[in-house]
């Protein structure tokens, strides 16, 4: 994908300026996969037009900006919930693809009685996703 990248490069004395490629995948000498943006400038060297290309790692800003679209879609789907399932529903699928879970429990706190309830618990078992029954035990 990176060599596609470069083969489309402007010759340097085709272009002048600075260029943007664009978002990246990219894999690290300790197998680490992180995302880069990628950017061109042409460039002299030693006398000689050049195209420099610079990878700059974005991966904290990628999380982030998910995680804010993330929350905010959670906070705009919340407010129009009508029911309890329906509240539940949406914030097991939001932290979902926030943080991808295997085992999901999401318990009620009374603070007024200071009681706790179970409201929804899911389990992934051969990679479905399966309702569990209430446990009081847990309560």
């Amino acid at each position: 994908m990176f060599l596609e990248f470069i083969a489309k490069l402007p010759r340097p004395s085709e272009s002048q300026g600075l260029g943007w490629a664009g978002v990246w995948r990219h894999r690290r000498k300790d197998g680490e996969i992180i995302m880069v943006e990628v950017k061109w400038a042409t460039v002299l060297f030693k006398n000689r037009p050049r195209i420099l290309t610079v990878a700059h790692d974005i991966t904290k800003r990628v999380h982030a900006e998910r995680r804010d679209t993330g929350l905010a879609r959670l906070g705009r789907q919340l407010n129009s919930a009508t029911t309890q399932l329906e509240a539940t529903s949406i914030i097991r699928d939001i932290t979902d693809e926030l943080f991808g879970w295997d085992v999901f429990t999401l318990f009620l706190c009374d603070f007024g009685t200071r009681r706790v309830t179970q409201v929804m618990a899911v389990d992934t078992i051969d990679g479905k996703r399966i309702e569990l029954p209430h446990d009081p035990a847990l309560e």
